[in-house]
């Protein structure tokens, strides 16, 4: 992955009650990516960002009580109704 120029970043806090760096082109506000201090070795990359999002393999779905009518989640991934703690 490419990230070209430089990014703005908002601290949120997260489900958690931790910090969360909510990662975002200061040019059109599009995220790219929250870094979470409760899961610091994992970068939450927003695919909508990706020019090929053909190898994604989704694992995990979260915010499940909220997802759309018309969103399925395959059969065998894990999901959670919020963020897991």
């Amino acid at each position: 992955m490419s990230i070209q120029g430089q990014l703005k970043t908002f601290h949120d806090t997260g489900d958690s009650g931790q910090p969360v760096e909510r990662n975002f082109c200061p040019e059109c506000g599009s995220p790219i990516f929250s870094d979470v201090a409760v899961m610091p070795c994992v970068a939450f990359i927003k695919a909508g960002t990706l020019d090929d999002t053909s190898w994604l393999d989704p694992k995990m779905h979260v915010y499940c009580d909220s997802k759309e009518h018309w969103t399925s989640i395959p059969e065998g991934c894990q999901n959670f109704a919020r963020m897991p703690a």
